[in-house]
């Protein structure tokens, strides 16, 4: 009843004082104070909401663009040495030297692969013979071949080419790890006793020795690295963050990105000896992998890792590292 008899001795007030009408100073100053106060704890939350969010934003990009990347290149090594032989360097770990990114390398070929049967000279532009009587591996190959043939008519380009690899053990220890990809245009299935492949353009690196029992393949090599993207091929390897995939040494027209902001890509490759004794070590050189005894083929695993970073703000960067370890699958064909 008070409070009734209040507002009405107010109410009556101000209709006989019209110069009461309004607000005091007091009260405007007090009112600015208040709205300001409420805007002030307004504003705060509003930023620190946004903030929250800019940062789950970039912390989802980042977790989802390692999780990419490590998604990528271990169903790559789960693959690795499909079709190969233990002589095959099938995975390769480089070490990245004074903590640079590590490079990795897994090989699978997606045929059988073919005896080559005569010599070939550096700089010519020869074919490959598959038919010698007197080396072995090289007196029935027609079969093969004639998969190699559907294989590239499926598959070849749209004048039938398609990329082959000729590899010989006796160069493992050259830059090119023994491994020559030339394009492979065709074939003559006419005379068993004269099986030929046909090279397309080009010429010969280098010179092999058929006594050296070369042989080829349809192979598909990946190649992953931290690269800066540079859109000219020849600085293909020019270090960066994106993780670069570059297939069969093609940086023109076989090189992507499979990541981006990606700080350090990290390996190491464990083996396993006869007595089932694990150790681990930070590379796997091409000797190494094509080792018949001691290489690829005991392989227990392969550890990779990410490390990537964004940055959210002037004064706040969001890190994250991701691993995991991956089975080479294809060991399990050896005996």
């Amino acid at each position: 009843m008070k409070l009734f008899s209040l507002i009405k001795y107010l109410l009556k007030t101000e209709m006989k004082s019209p110069r009461n009408l309004g607000f005091t100073l007091t009260e405007l100053v007090v009112s600015g104070l208040i709205a300001s106060g409420l805007f002030g704890v307004a504003f705060t939350l509003v930023f620190a909401n946004r903030n929250l969010y800019i940062r789950d934003r970039e912390r989802t990009a980042i977790n989802q663009d390692l999780r990419a990347a490590i998604d990528i290149v271990g169903n790559d090594i789960r693959q690795g040495g499909e079709r190969l032989p233990s002589d095959f360097p099938a995975i390769v770990v480089v070490n990245g030297v004074g903590g640079a990114p590590d490079q990795l390398i897994v090989r699978r070929s997606l045929s059988n692969p073919l005896n080559v049967c005569g010599n070939i000279a550096a700089g010519g532009n020869s074919n490959i013979s598959l038919s010698n009587m007197g080396i072995s591996g090289c007196d029935t190959q027609d079969t093969t071949l004639n998969d190699w043939s559907q294989f590239r008519m499926a598959n070849g380009d749209a004048s039938g080419i398609i990329t082959a690899a000729i590899y010989d053990t006796t160069k493992i220890n050259q830059p090119s790890q023994g491994i020559e990809f030339f394009p492979y245009d065709g074939e003559d299935l006419s005379d068993s006793t004269n099986l030929m492949l046909s090279r397309g353009t080009g010429t010969w690196a280098d010179s092999y020795l058929a006594t050296d029992q070369p042989r080829i393949y349809i192979l598909q090599e990946n190649r992953y690295f931290l690269s800066s993207l540079d859109a000219d091929p020849g600085n293909c390897f020019s270090p960066g963050a994106f993780l670069t995939l570059v297939t069969n040494r093609n940086c023109a027209t076989g090189r992507f990105g499979v990541s981006s902001q990606i700080d350090n890509f990290f390996l190491q490759v464990c083996l396993e000896d006869m007595d089932g004794n694990i150790a681990c070590q930070a590379n796997l050189t091409a000797v190494q992998s094509a080792n018949r005894s001691a290489g690829w083929r005991t392989l227990a695993r392969v550890d990779v890792g990410f490390t990537g970073s964004r940055d959210v703000s002037s004064d706040l960067e969001i890190d994250r590292t991701i691993a995991s370890s991956f089975f080479p699958r294809n060991v399990l064909s050896f005996d």
